[in-house]
């Protein structure tokens, strides 16, 4: 598998104001209702509520204010956050219509959140829905050194090369949040714990042979997750058959604590659930 870049078009610097425990805003954080991708980005900040408003907020466009609040510059691609304490983005849609944030016309990783604390996303789909250079790296969710994620009624579809990237991210909460479509692996774990995947749908994603890959991971946990329709890509040249499975560890110790409690695979074509079963407790699950 290719390296993913982490790099980001718009990088935001933003008042951290200390780590908390939970998920709850604190009493000095203020609302924003947003109608559009530039009122988006410039609302950006901690302890805020950000209020999507419109049914789509595409990022291709936007411009970037350097005198602005949030510090905001140009470095490569993609939006990246950084810093960003006690912010919540709630989409107005539901979960059979949320709201949409992504690239209409351009390749790049939608939202990272870099050293974040108390972030919570509900109601959004995000999208990438161009098909040029289809072999360049983008994705959907990244999470580097962050903690305390609460991802709610979500969809992650389209072209992207993954859903998720979490590197040394800590305390991660991923509920009724549907991953598809995803060209070379559906989650990438790296030196991150306590991630938990609760009534998740993953289905229809292509790999290049594993669609979880883990490294060096602890406590992280699969519940009531539907697994459907997800195959490898036998014509991508990095396919290799003896590495065709649902999860692929590197490093991972017998201790490291990884559940399936009651999840379910129906219609995979993918070989084998994993390199190393000895890793997993299953609770009421069968591959």
């Amino acid at each position: 598998m290719k390296s993913i870049p982490y790099s980001a078009i718009l990088f935001i610097l933003l008042p951290f104001s200390g780590f908390s425990n939970g998920y709850s805003t604190h009493s000095n954080t203020d609302t924003v209702r947003v109608a559009n991708a530039q009122e988006f980005i410039n609302a950006i900040g901690s302890n805020r509520v950000i209020e999507l408003s419109a049914d789509t907020f595409f990022l291709d466009n936007i411009k970037v204010n350097e005198s602005s609040p949030t510090k905001s510059k140009v470095i490569d691609e993609g939006i990246q956050i950084l810093k960003a304490s006690n912010l919540e983005i709630l989409g107005a849609g539901t979960k059979k219509k949320p709201t949409v944030i992504g690239f209409k016309n351009k390749r790049n990783t939608v939202l990272t959140f870099k050293e974040c604390n108390n972030i919570r996303l509900v109601n959004i789909e995000v999208d990438l829905l161009s098909t040029n250079d289809i072999r360049r790296e983008a994705g959907f969710l990244s999470f580097e050194k962050s903690e305390n994620i609460t991802v709610i009624n979500c969809t992650l579809s389209g072209n992207g090369s993954f859903g998720i990237i979490c590197s040394e991210a800590k305390n991660l909460k991923i509920r009724k949040t549907t991953i598809s479509k995803t060209l070379s692996a559906m989650l990438i774990l790296k030196e991150s714990s306590d991630l938990v995947f609760e009534d998740c749908f993953f289905t229809s994603n292509k790999s290049n042979g594993h669609l979880v890959v883990s490294e060096n991971c602890h406590a992280v946990q699969f519940v009531k997750c539907v697994f459907d329709k997800n195959y490898p890509d036998k014509s991508s040249g990095e396919y290799m058959p003896e590495k065709d499975f649902v999860f692929l560890f590197s490093n991972e110790k017998p201790s490291a604590g990884f559940l399936l409690d009651r999840c379910t695979f129906p219609n995979n074509k993918i070989k084998k659930l994993t390199n190393k079963p000895e890793i997993f407790t299953l609770k009421e699950t069968k591959f």
